[in-house]
């Protein structure tokens, strides 16, 4: 990968953890699904944007704390992330609580580019923003809406070979998917 966001950076390092003797799948699978049940906001971006990319920075760390990451891309054009701080269990299987409240990244990228067999973006960095909670209820109560918030979503102009950027940085990733309840809902 050859765009990397600064929040981001080291999410790239989890298949690194997958080759560690302390990193056990099993485990990170267990403490992501539980975080469907801690972290609403995770949820509600699925329910808003389709399906997302759920994961914990510097998982298999003795960090007191780690960063879960709540990622989508939304109109073909925009990658939007959740971050918030969480305290797992002692064993590692659990997200216990979240630590503080979320901060919010929407990137606009500009373009996709291939540099020696690779695939990276660059980003608008004018149209970059970052918000917090308060914000995201506002978009969540209406419907995905970011105008709500002052900021209007290119929809009609998809970026040319975007799909080719978004499976490379899915790639190394873990996927975890929400569970349904009887009802249907993700939970």
């Amino acid at each position: 990968m050859v765009c990397v966001k600064p929040w981001l950076g080291c999410a790239l390092l989890l298949p690194l953890f997958a080759s560690c003797q302390r990193f056990d799948q099993s485990k990170y699978v267990a403490a992501i699904r539980s975080g469907f049940v801690t972290i609403p906001y995770a949820l509600q971006i699925e329910e808003l944007f389709g399906e997302a990319d759920h994961f914990i920075t510097h998982y298999g760390s003795s960090e007191p704390t780690h960063t879960w990451n709540t990622e989508t891309f939304i109109a073909g054009r925009y990658e939007f992330t959740m971050q918030v701080e969480v305290q797992l269990d002692k064993g590692a299987r659990r997200v216990e609580k979240i630590v503080g409240e979320p901060i919010f990244y929407l990137s606009e990228i500009r373009n996709v580019f291939y540099d020696n067999g690779q695939v990276g973006c660059f980003y608008n960095g004018s149209k970059h923003l970052v918000f917090g909670l308060a914000e995201w209820k506002k978009i969540y109560e209406s419907g995905g809406d970011f105008s709500t918030i002052g900021y209007t979503l290119r929809r009609d102009d998809p970026v040319e070979n975007i799909e080719q950027y978004i499976a490379a940085v899915r790639e190394p990733r873990i996927r975890v998917r929400p569970l349904k309840d009887k009802k249907g809902g993700k939970r």
